[in-house]
């Protein structure tokens, strides 16, 4: 979802950054954030609803998308940021929280099963590994908020990026096909 997009977005980021405009990154980030939140959960509706998983199942299924897209928002961002011993220790803590609450809410949602499907522990695993993805978004979000301070809360101008290099956007398009063109095949 955002491979297309990545590519003209760092550039603006870059932009800004040589600009002298770092008032412009995080209202930019919060409008490429609300539009990966948008798509991810379109698209996850869309792939998870009506293929008899549950309700409950497509909720969590949709959150966890719409966490780990705007993970990739973020760390576009975030590398400008230079704070790279924070972000891996982020990254660190997250992948922990999401390895071992999902392991106890897993094994506790199990426990609690009465249907013999053992859907209670898969619910587990989905609750524990968004709360790490939750964790690492959050981290990310407060680091680039206590580096790019600004004034506005919420701005789109990265959009023009898209129409003044088309070629950055062809590029993350044809280099996220290559990476995904065995899979999707």
């Amino acid at each position: 979802l955002i491979g297309l997009i990545q590519m003209p977005a760092t550039r603006y980021v870059a932009d800004c950054l040589f600009g002298d405009e770092s008032a412009k990154v995080l209202p930019n980030m919060l409008g490429m954030l609300l539009l990966g939140t948008a798509a991810s959960v379109f698209v996850g509706l869309f792939c998870f609803t009506g293929r008899g998983l549950g309700a409950l199942y497509v909720f969590r299924a949709v959150c966890l998308l719409v966490l780990v897209t705007n993970i990739w928002v973020a760390m576009i961002f975030i590398t400008a940021t230079r704070h790279f011993l924070a972000v891996a220790c982020t990254f660190l803590i997250g992948r922990a929280l999401s390895v071992g609450i999902g392991h106890v809410m897993g094994k506790a949602y199990a426990a609690s099963e009465t249907t013999g499907l053992n859907i209670g522990a898969v619910l587990g695993y989905l609750d524990g590994c968004a709360i790490g993805q939750a964790f690492i978004l959050m981290a990310l979000i407060a680091i680039i908020v206590r580096e790019f301070p600004c004034k506005a809360v919420l701005d789109f101008e990265f959009f023009g990026y898209f129409k003044r290099f088309p070629e950055l956007l062809a590029a993350g398009f044809l280099f996220n096909l290559g990476w995904w063109g065995d899979k999707i095949l």
